[in-house]
């Protein structure tokens, strides 16, 4: 949705809109529900292998105990005005 944004209020007739991207980084795993709740979609889905899935998870669980792990997450931030 995030990358939609700018398109969505052009379409809404909003002018001067500003998208800023901020980045929010993780290094011990407090993104990591939000991971878990992808990784439930996409068994749901049955478009990739409930293996597949398990070993990317079972490799990020790994990268957190190593302390090799790092996951960023955009935030999306749009001001405009009519």
């Amino acid at each position: 949705m995030g990358r939609n944004l700018y398109g969505v209020a052009r379409q809404a007739k909003f002018k001067k809109v500003k998208i800023q991207v901020l980045t929010s980084l993780d290094t011990v795993g407090r993104l990591k529900p939000i991971v878990d709740t992808v990784a439930s979609y996409a068994k749901k889905s049955g478009n990739l292998e409930p293996e597949f899935i398990e070993d990317v998870l079972g490799s990020i669980d790994g990268a957190i105990a190593e302390g090799k792990y790092l996951a960023i997450a955009p935030q999306f931030v749009l001001t405009a005005t009519v």
